[in-house]
């Protein structure tokens, strides 16, 4: 299947995790991120991971219920404010595709 998009690399991606802080630990003391942005109010961190994002969802919080969003709109990603929207691959993923900031 061709992709009708132009693929121009992946801004970021979501992990859900039910320990923050030992998410964290892994993913700065093991892999070599770096904590970029704290967002308490979505339950979630971001982390630096080169030029993308590494976002970590604490899903066991209040505030991370909204893990999985079913509908677009605005995003911070790794290159700042984008438009999103949502679609499923065939196994029922739901995948985020933004667009650069313009």
């Amino acid at each position: 299947m061709k992709s009708r998009l132009p693929l121009t690399g992946i801004d970021h991606v979501v992990l859900l995790v039910g320990d923050m802080e030992r998410a964290t630990a892994f993913y700065t003391e093991v892999i070599g991120c770096t904590v970029d942005n704290d967002l308490p109010q979505f339950g979630m961190r971001q982390l630096r991971a080169g030029a993308a994002l590494i976002d970590l969802v604490d899903i066991g919080s209040n505030e991370g219920v909204w893990a999985r969003p079913e509908v677009a709109g605005e995003r911070t990603g790794a290159l700042g404010d984008t438009l999103s929207f949502y679609v499923r691959d065939p196994d029922g993923n739901q995948i985020e595709l933004s667009f650069p900031p313009s």
